[in-house]
């Protein structure tokens, strides 16, 4: 197949980066889009905090053999089996095992409170190969007036170094945080009228930075904001659905907010929703977040009585469609205090609940557990989605300005989907040129843990391209038109270089070479 010169050239003498795009009838990147917003973004033998191995870069992985589409049914394409149409040509991929930093993923940091988080603070945490940091918004000082203009302005302020910084934020806001068992006994939050104030004055805020916020966790009540303890009566059923009517009503559409006790997600919806009705919009934006994931046969009272089993498979149903996270936690206060430590459990309970996130910070006996049984950084690349490309198919001719037809086959090797919306990106590329085409009808969310999915469309070829030989590269950029162009903030297909096929992953681009071209008429 045919492969432009310049790009042929470029492979051989190592240059960097691709080349610019141009103006054209495809949706262009625009002059910052090569270009890392950190210096951090190119760094090629990072290690992570944990002491697991990050391959930041990636240049140069190898295949893995062992590895394979989760499903079954799914056989891989043999590169020397002709395609069954003429007019076509296919591509296959190699998946790798190699740990690297993803978007919107894996063990997350826990930073200090969003007015006071530092720009240092967080380049740390994008250094150290982790993409996710947990921040609360403390309203301690504001429990009975208005939050305010010079607080609203830290918050935005804490916002935008996460930006600057490439990593996205959990947040929860809360009214306290105790530090023992005494003092969360006496916390103290607000009044339900004060804390729809508190809501509407902090829309704004997150309204202009959903970009940056990965996932809400509904917080507000009672101690830690975990819906426990309220010194305000905010427990009761009534007092409850009120606050989470008014968090659905606040927070932005595009994210959703994860409860804390599944009898309560429970009460107000008896089953999950569906994976269909999760991706074009109709279902409610809840799931489910366990600040004690694994800590004891109830979860340190999380999952009790007769009602924890069938709570049990509603959560889990939840984490096929919601993002599922949080952390473990000390079970020393349990009546059973017996944590499922191992490398057994984490697997089946990682995959079983949908695990997107969790705290690295603590409890660190399950982490010390699972570097003991060998298992720690296949956690670390399990947690979230994982797609990998298998197979890609196009025609092998086109005409300047005309549609072209594509398919992507992508596995999920994660333990689970993509939850917030992300395109797939196809990029043509010949000598000084790219341009950049959205797959139409493709999402990658429809991805679900452990399933292989084509997704098929068409892609633009701009009008008035010169003839001749178009390289395919591929990316899934964020969805937020305000990081679409900041590589920091793409993920990453999980696949090996392959240089006898002309596939390898551009980390400062964010983008997979396929291999293939389409000869332009």
């Amino acid at each position: 197949m045919a492969w432009p010169l310049a790009l042929a050239a470029c492979w051989v003498a190592g240059c960097a980066g691709l080349p610019a795009p141009e103006d054209g009838g495809a949706r262009a990147l625009d002059d910052a889009g090569g270009e890392a917003r950190d210096a951090g973004v190119s760094a090629g033998d990072a290690r992570s905090e944990d002491g697991g191995a990050i391959d930041a870069d990636a240049g140069a992985t190898t295949p893995d053999a062992s590895v394979s589409p989760r499903d079954a049914g799914v056989t891989t394409p043999d590169a020397s089996v002709s395609p069954p149409d003429a007019g076509l040509q296919r591509a296959v991929f190699s998946p790798t095992t190699a740990n690297f930093p993803d978007a919107e993923r894996g063990f997350f940091r826990f930073v200090d409170d969003l007015s006071t988080v530092s720009a240092t603070e967080l380049r740390d945490v994008f250094t150290g190969g982790h993409r996710l940091a947990y921040t609360l918004i403390r309203l301690d000082a504001v429990r009975t007036t208005a939050i305010g203009a010079t607080r609203l302005a830290a918050f935005e302020t804490g916002l935008g170094r996460f930006r600057a910084a490439g990593v996205k934020a959990i947040v929860r806001v809360a009214y306290n945080y105790p530090q023992n068992e005494t003092q969360y006994r006496n916390a103290q939050d607000a009044s339900l009228v004060q804390l729809r104030a508190h809501l509407a004055e902090l829309a704004p805020v997150f309204a202009r930075n959903a970009d940056v916020i990965a996932f809400f966790q509904a917080g507000f009540i009672g101690a830690w904001g975990e819906w426990h303890t309220s010194s305000n009566n905010l427990t009761t059923p009534t007092n409850k659905l009120a606050v989470r009517d008014a968090l659905l009503a606040s927070l932005p559409a595009s994210r959703t907010i994860s409860f804390r006790y599944p009898p309560d997600l429970r009460a107000w919806y008896p089953s999950a929703p569906t994976v269909a009705d999760r991706l074009s919009g109709v279902a409610p934006r809840v799931g489910f977040h366990n600040d004690c994931f694994m800590a004891s046969p109830t979860d340190v009272g999380t999952f009790e009585g007769a009602s924890g089993p069938g709570d049990r498979a509603l959560m889990q149903a939840f984490g096929r469609v919601a993002p599922f996270g949080g952390e473990t936690c000390d079970p020393a206060d349990d009546p059973n205090p017996s944590p499922r430590l191992g490398c057994a459990a984490i697997r089946t309970e990682g995959r079983a609940y949908g695990l997107t996130y969790l705290n690295l910070d603590y409890w660190t006996s399950f982490h010390d557990s699972w570097r003991a049984g060998g298992c720690f950084d296949e956690v670390a690349r399990s947690m979230g989605h994982r797609l990998q490309l298998d197979a890609v198919e196009l025609p092998i001719e086109a005409a300047a300005g005309a549609p072209v037809p594509l398919t992507v086959t992508l596995t999920n090797t994660g333990w689970a989907r993509l939850h917030n919306p992300r395109p797939l990106v196809a990029w043509w590329v010949s000598g000084a040129s790219a341009h950049r085409a959205l797959l139409e009808g493709a999402d990658v969310r429809a991805v679900g843990s452990g399933e292989t999915r084509a997704l098929a469309g068409s892609v633009a070829l701009p009008p008035g391209v010169t003839a001749g030989a178009w390289a395919l590269w591929l990316s899934l950029p964020d969805g937020a038109t305000s990081l679409e162009n900041d590589p920091r903030y793409s993920s990453r297909f999980a696949n090996a270089d392959d240089a006898t096929k002309q596939q390898r992953w551009e980390a400062a681009t964010a983008r997979f070479a396929t291999g293939l071209s389409v000869r332009v008429r």
